[in-house]
């Protein structure tokens, strides 16, 4: 489940808030007010912003917290 504090971070991570409702396609007012609580996001939009959190720039998939092995 992402929480409102998850977007908030990922809007930081992404460089802004209107930066990642570009990138989801909602507007910022949406995004602030799912950052505050106001409103909970849609399945869609859930799917969306787990797939940019778990995918930097090029498109592969980050590993967080993991032991590499060699």
């Amino acid at each position: 489940m992402i929480t409102k504090e998850d977007i908030g971070k990922l809007a930081t991570k992404q460089g802004g808030v209107y930066k990642l409702s570009y990138q989801i396609g909602l507007t910022p007012t949406q995004i602030y007010r799912l950052i505050s609580g106001e409103s909970k996001p849609s399945y869609d939009t859930i799917q969306k912003l787990i797939e940019l959190e778990t995918n930097d720039s090029n498109g592969n998939a980050e590993v967080e917290n993991e032991t590499i092995q060699t």
